[in-house]
């Protein structure tokens, strides 16, 4: 394995990872005596191993398999999404980035809008798994108010999100459940933006993908007949909400990918 690594010509950035790969150290007398040529050949041949994808990806599995939830800040979700753990961050972080927009505002002319976007933790916090620890975003957002000193304050669309009443599984999966596609039908996949009205019904308000206009109507019709939500609060009042749709039925079934044809 070591004379392949050194065989095979070094790669700038792994697709998997989504990042760039480490480079050959800097051989000089100032980076040895500092110890950053012996951190940076760690990083080299870490990231240039042979094989470095199969051995990234096995990691992943393992602990997959052995029922861990978590992988470097990273949860595994239900629907197969990925959400990033976030830490909270002190009150003296917070005080001192409010401080800075109000400096801001006092050196503008101009009208000045601040918002604090929720995080996928937040947004999609029935997703993760049970007792999984995060940071408390409303808590967050309602420090942001120590920034109003003459800022826009833009707020959240709610205090608490909208709650599904099925105890098992996600909306989701209630609607893969309700929907009749049998395993002999071709696999097909439907994506759907809905809307959540105040009084809890769901509304479909848009197409996003529709492989099949069969299970399209199946999944519509299984929405409109979905029992209803607790809708989302904002200063103790309902309000709307949205949501992504995400079926593909048969489970199991991979959706085969249509055919190139490439002239030459």
């Amino acid at each position: 394995m070591l004379v392949g690594s050194l065989l095979l010509p070094d790669r700038t950035f792994s697709p998997m990872e989504n990042r760039n790969l480490a480079k050959p150290p800097k051989l000089s007398w100032e980076n040895v005596e500092s110890g950053k040529f012996m951190s940076d050949a760690e990083s080299y041949v870490n990231d240039q191993i042979m094989g470095r994808d199969f051995w990234v990806a096995m990691k992943a599995w393992s602990e997959r398999l052995s029922g861990k939830q978590e992988n470097n800040g990273i949860y595994f979700a239900k629907d197969g999404t990925l959400i990033r753990h976030l830490d909270t961050p002190s009150q003296e972080t917070l005080a001192q980035n409010a401080g800075y927009i109000n400096q801001l505002v006092e050196n503008v002319s101009v009208p000045v809008y601040f918002g604090l976007i929720p995080s996928a933790a937040e947004v999609w916090a029935d997703r993760l798994p049970a007792g999984a620890p995060t940071a408390d975003e409303q808590a967050i957002a309602r420090y942001g108010t120590e920034a109003s000193n003459g800022v826009i304050l833009i707020t959240l669309r709610y205090d608490t999100p909208a709650r599904f009443p099925e105890a098992d599984g996600s909306f989701n999966d209630y609607i893969s459940k309700q929907t009749d596609w049998d395993d002999s039908l071709p696999a097909a996949r439907v994506v759907l933006r809905y809307k959540i009205t105040t009084d809890g019904r769901t509304v479909p308000t848009d197409e996003l993908e529709a492989t099949d206009r069969r299970l399209r109507r199946r999944v519509i019709d299984a929405v409109e007949k979905a029992p209803r939500w607790q809708p989302a609060m904002r200063d103790g009042k309902p309000v709307e909400s949205e949501g992504v749709l995400r079926v593909q039925l048969p489970e199991g079934k991979s959706i085969p990918r249509p055919l190139e044809f490439i002239m030459r």
